[in-house]
């Protein structure tokens, strides 16, 4: 690749100031850009700071989780902190847990960081993953408690020498991939399944479930209501009960589906929980 930790930052730099609107709607434009508008967005901020320099095989996520369990695969978890690495906070400490993520922009020798955040607030005083806001930060090494994603990055244009990643592998025609990403892809699959399953009029199937956090950090806003959400929680009622059919995922719809797909019942709609849908949806199990 040839774009440099510059181009990253020269991108991220250029948004400082972008807020949600209307604000604690998580509504904004690099949510929109990703395909999954309406949910906390640190990295899909990220992600479209690397796209937009270029750097789009580097980073691609909206789950700080998922990014820190892929470099690990990809050997890309580091200790070291440098300009244009992605610096990584899980808040419990966990593998799974809510987290926050930004791109470092400096290092400093009283060992502090800055780093450029999507979804903070500008001070000390409001929240530091929910914040609605891209800012720049100054935190403490410690604060980012999983370290950093390492991005490989070319040097003024000539591409550091790596080796070729090994390419994931394509799911067959039909197949979602099983990586944990609740996308366009998986809701359309979910709503064709809760077409064929559920009585009444059909399901639009636009990919969109409505206002879903799609990630552990997980508070599904107050007056969600998705005719999406409806058929799921008749599904889920049928088949995993108990599960109330009001049109808002909470905590009973989510610990339904995790009876449903095997896993953990904690209430929070996290990666793990996507990755057994798709394979139930995969598997026609569903």
């Amino acid at each position: 690749m040839t774009a440099t930790a510059t181009d990253v930052l020269n991108r991220a730099r250029g948004k400082l100031g972008t807020v949600e609107s209307p604000p604690s709607s998580n509504h904004q434009e690099f949510g929109v850009w990703y395909g999954f508008d309406r949910v906390p967005w640190c990295a899909i901020f990220v992600s479209w700071c690397m796209a937009a320099a270029g750097a789009a095989s580097q980073y691609r996520f909206a789950s700080v989780a998922f990014s820190l369990d892929s470099a690990r695969k990809a050997g890309r978890r580091t200790g070291e902190f440098r300009a244009g690495f992605v610096a990584c906070r899980i808040n419990d400490g966990s593998d799974w847990g809510p987290g926050h993520t930004g791109i470092v922009e400096a290092v400093h020798s009283d060992g502090s960081v800055t780093t450029i955040e999507g979804n903070t607030s500008p001070g000390a005083g409001g929240s530091q993953r929910d914040g609605g806001g891209v800012w720049r930060r100054r935190r403490l090494r410690s604060y980012w408690n999983k370290g950093c994603i390492r991005i490989d990055f070319g040097q003024g244009g000539t591409p550091t020498p790596t080796p070729a990643p090994t390419p994931a592998p394509t799911p067959p025609a039909g197949r979602l991939g099983e990586d944990g990403d609740l996308g366009p892809a998986t809701v359309s699959a979910l709503q064709r399944r809760l077409n064929d399953t559920e009585p009444g009029p059909d399901l639009a199937v636009d990919g969109d479930m409505g206002q879903v956090v799609r990630s552990r950090n997980v508070t599904f806003p107050a007056g969600t209501k998705t005719q999406t959400a409806r058929y799921l929680q008749q599904r889920l009622n049928a088949m995993a009960g108990p599960c109330g059919i009001d049109g808002e995922i909470g905590p009973q719809t989510i610990k339904a589906l995790q009876r449903h797909v095997v896993v953990p019942q904690d209430g929070q709609w996290g990666p793990q929980t996507t990755v057994s849908l798709q394979r139930k949806l995969n598997q026609g199990t569903f």
